[in-house]
């Protein structure tokens, strides 16, 4: 297994990626995206030259990449492995899919970027990674603006893996999870799932999870997990303890949302307390960074950045 690595950690792609199936970026700005209350201390790994690019379509992304102070991501070899099992079995590089409740079911979560309605301000090396994944039709749009068939207003856990809760064009008896898997082939999932569970415990959440990034692997597809928003009379904190434990047991990627919302008014919550705030949520400039749905925004792109830079040649 990789290593996990939290904070500026992510310096080690520096050295390691060689991306044939992307785009190339420009050099990313010195700021990091939203600053850390709390930064780790950098490391001194040992610097040695980029690898040899392989011949492909496609130039490679330019070194060093980002960083990403709220996103953890295993070693290399790890997501390596996992991108290129999912090659064999037919997922496809270039899409993405999300799987969750309300927070990710609306048209303010990506969906700007599925179409021109963005603007990423001095972030301008994320458009790489919008151009690649803008490239293919996941079902009905690109991945950014797709309507996922597992991500549904008011579902916890368990029902992303219940068959009763799929719709067309899914199969009898297939669990909306696997029906968005099997027709849609992403190679990454966006997954944020519990917030339905922290309003109103089942004691099912553990287990539907585990089972979610389980089937999530055996299909080659990388798991990127979220951490809850901190909810309004709600204590979240012993969920996103298990999702952060299950990011790093399981080795996989994750956006920590909730300490990313930590320093924004009101936790970056709207007046509901449950749901994020938003003003213009694909505009990505310093005032707008003051809200719940445009910090999600940005990390989950700097995730898939991050992400697709790490996807081994072939």
């Amino acid at each position: 297994m990789g290593r996990w690595k939290y904070g500026l950690a992510t310096l080690w792609l520096a050295a390691a990626l060689s991306a044939a199936c992307s785009q190339a970026v420009p050099p990313a700005p010195t700021a990091v995206a939203v600053p850390s209350t709390t930064p780790s201390p950098a490391p001194s790994p040992t610097q040695t030259a980029p690898p040899t690019a392989t011949v492909s379509p496609r130039p490679s992304p330019t070194f060093p990449p980002p960083v990403y102070p709220y996103i953890s991501l295993p070693g290399m070899d790890r997501l390596g492995r996992i991108c290129q099992a999912g090659r064999q079995a037919g997922m496809r590089g270039g899409v993405f899919t999300k799987v969750g409740d309300s927070i990710t079911a609306n048209g303010m979560f990506l969906v700007p970027f599925g179409s021109d309605g963005y603007d990423l301000g001095e972030y301008g090396y994320l458009q790489a990674a919008i151009d690649f994944f803008s490239q293919e039709t996941a079902r009905e749009s690109n991945s950014f603006a797709n309507d996922s068939l597992a991500a549904r207003t008011s579902w916890r856990a368990e029902h992303v893996l219940d068959p009763a809760k799929n719709r067309p064009p899914c199969r009898d008896g297939e669990s909306p999870l696997l029906c968005e898997y099997r027709i849609v082939r992403p190679a990454v999932a966006v997954i944020l799932l519990g917030t339905n569970d922290a309003m109103a415990p089942t004691g099912s959440y553990r287990a539907s999870m585990r089972t979610i990034i389980s089937l999530t692997l055996e299909r080659g597809i990388i798991p990127v997990i979220t951490t809850l928003p901190v909810l309004e009379g709600k204590d979240t904190e012993p969920y996103n303890a298990f999702l952060r434990d299950l990011a790093r047991d399981w080795d996989v990627p994750l956006i920590d949302l909730s300490a990313a919302l930590a320093p924004l008014p009101h936790h970056g919550l709207g007046p509901d307390g449950i749901h994020l705030s938003w003003v213009d949520p694909g505009v990505i400039k310093p005032w707008h960074l003051n809200f719940g749905m445009t910090v999600r925004n940005l990390l989950t792109l700097q995730a898939l950045d991050a992400v697709w830079r790490s996807y081994p040649p072939g």
